[in-house]
């Protein structure tokens, strides 16, 4: 079986974090796709732009992924033993006898659970056979009666079920007058004829003859006419009563209530602190929807390994998807200066000060010779165009727009008219809240004792920046409170001006923007001619302010 290996960019992705998981995902695949299966995520929710991307080219967004800690399908647990609840104890023991498996799970005919039961659990009921009222109680099926001592149905409906009534052993007529045989009782007796027909008269729902005997053509008349069941046991009345018992329905002796059970979903470490409290030792695994998948055992969880990731786009652990420090990072593919990320030993880590990771990766295709597919080359040429804001970025180099050009050609499409199309399906923030605006391209950065984030929010349209200045300020104070940074700064970038107005929200914030870029300071925010990267233009300046 192949390892899973996740390719994965930061959190709040923009089209490039998108886009780079996608052509190099196919990369890995098209290179390494023997020895893994190389599978993009993505770790927050799409921005209208790369979703204009994605919609172009046809592709499919990758999976969301928030937290890359072990799950439980991530476990290779087995697949259980599920059963119907009116099975005999018999049967369930003998499963469990030709299994490794310790439990049985019952379960409805849509995958619900509906209780468990354990070899402790069975071996108990076997302990407490000599209740003689237990089959009733239970509504005993005749056919697991059947099934159970190995008898024939000599008539009666195997469906019936047995709900009133006791167990009662009889060799005799007089044995009968001593047991007050009534309506609704299972009686075993042998071959006696008198016995048997008075038996039936006296309303025996069920009888079972013992040894083998054949009953009399007539008494299975007289059954058949009083709707008793007649069965007859190759065994003796001793051994056939000791088995008897066996053949209650398993849901008679089941935990039916408080059973502890997972999610596929569920983290592993979490499941494995709720494990260590119940004495059963294998537990049901339920999917997304609820239903039955199987069972996880406590050597399972413990051989619960990483999952496996590569990076693309970002190296800073707070940009992370969560749950990356126990994760095992393979790779690391970037344009960003080189944060701190411990990993478990030595990886290939390919950085270069160009203006997109597409850019890197398309050089990579290149270098192995390989044919980029139409729709692969598309997104890398858009994650290009909109990281250098179609070659306006100070970021920009020319192997950024050589590999765009040559991408662009591929995929068929004219980089201007694209980049302007793409921009303004990027641009369209009126179904979008406060929360989201903010958080469709925010990034945190740590300088000392100080965390500041910062957004950026890029339009073709500068009246619909300047609306949206006030409600976002108001959202940014509401960040600075819930503290998750002292200092929240976000770009609103006008592409076709090729600048930003950077609001900024915190104490200090508007001061240190100030000292950061020696402008005058306006009213809650600061305007940056020219600036339109946050990677060169503004994280530089803000972390060397705060320095001082």
């Amino acid at each position: 079986m192949k390892n899973k290996i996740y390719v994965i960019g930061h959190k709040n992705p923009d089209t490039d974090s998108v886009c780079s998981a996608l052509a190099y995902a196919r990369y890995k695949e098209m290179t390494d796709g023997q020895n893994g299966e190389y599978i993009a995520m993505r770790a927050g929710e799409l921005n209208p732009e790369t979703e204009y991307v994605l919609n172009y080219f046809g592709l499919e967004a990758p999976a969301l992924a928030e937290d890359v800690r072990p799950q439980l399908k991530d476990t290779a647990f087995g697949k259980g033993l599920s059963i119907s609840e009116d099975i005999s104890l018999k049967k369930a023991w003998d499963m469990l006898n030709k299994s490794a498996s310790n439990t049985l799970t019952m379960t409805d005919g849509e995958g619900n659970v509906k209780g468990i039961i354990s070899v402790g659990d069975i071996a108990r009921s076997f302990m407490a056979s000599s209740d003689s009222g237990v089959l009733s109680a239970a509504s005993t099926p005749v056919k697991n009666v059947v099934e159970t001592i190995g008898a024939q149905l000599v008539c009666g409906n195997p469906d019936a079920v047995i709900n009133s009534g006791r167990v009662m052993i009889a060799s005799t007529e007089a044995d009968l007058d001593r047991c007050s045989v009534s309506g609704g009782d299972t009686v075993l007796l042998v071959d006696d004829e008198k016995a048997q027909k008075k038996a039936v008269i006296n309303g025996a729902a069920c009888i079972i003859v013992c040894l083998g005997a054949d009953p009399a053509t007539k008494i299975i008349k007289l059954a058949e006419d009083n709707g008793c069941a007649l069965l007859k046991s190759p065994m003796d009345t001793l051994t056939t009563a000791r088995m008897l018992n066996q053949s209650v329905p398993v849901s008679h002796f089941m935990k039916k209530e408080g059973i502890l059970m997972f999610n596929e979903e569920d983290i592993t470490e979490d499941v494995k602190d709720a494990a260590a409290d119940t004495r059963h030792r294998e537990f049901p695994v339920l999917d997304k929807e609820g239903k039955f998948v199987g069972v996880v055992t406590r050597e399972d969880l413990i051989k619960t390994g990483k999952k496996k990731l590569i990076l693309v786009d970002h190296n800073e652990k707070t940009q992370a998807v969560g749950g990356m420090t126990q994760a095992d990072v393979l790779e690391v593919i970037d344009h960003h200066k080189i944060g701190r990320i411990e990993t478990q030993g030595p990886i290939m880590y390919k950085n270069r000060p160009v203006g997109c990771t597409s850019t890197i990766i398309y050089g990579m295709y290149v270098d192995a010779g390989l044919t980029i597919p139409k729709e692969i080359a598309g997104t890398m040429c858009s994650a290009i165009l909109s990281d250098t804001l179609l070659y306006r970025s100070p970021t920009c180099t020319d192997a950024d727009k050589e590999a765009a050009e040559a991408l662009a050609k591929i995929a068929g499409i004219d980089t201007e008219k694209y980049a302007f199309d793409m921009f303004a399906a990027g641009s369209d923030f009126g179904s979008k809240s406060e929360e989201e605006i903010f958080n469709l391209d925010y990034k945190t950065f740590n300088v000392g004792e100080y965390t500041y984030g910062v957004g950026q929010v890029q339009s073709v349209n500068k009246k619909e920046l300047d609306d949206m200045k006030e409600k976002m300020l108001a959202y940014m104070e509401k960040v600075v409170a819930g503290g998750e940074a002292d200092m929240v700064y976000l770009m609103l970038t006008d592409i076709l001006a090729e600048s930003s107005e950077l609001l900024c929200a915190g104490t200090g914030a508007l001061d240190t923007a100030v000292r950061a870029f020696g402008v005058d300071k306006g009213d809650r925010s600061v305007y940056l001619e020219g600036a339109v990267s946050r990677k060169k233009q503004i994280i530089p300046q803000l972390t060397a302010a705060l320095q001082k």
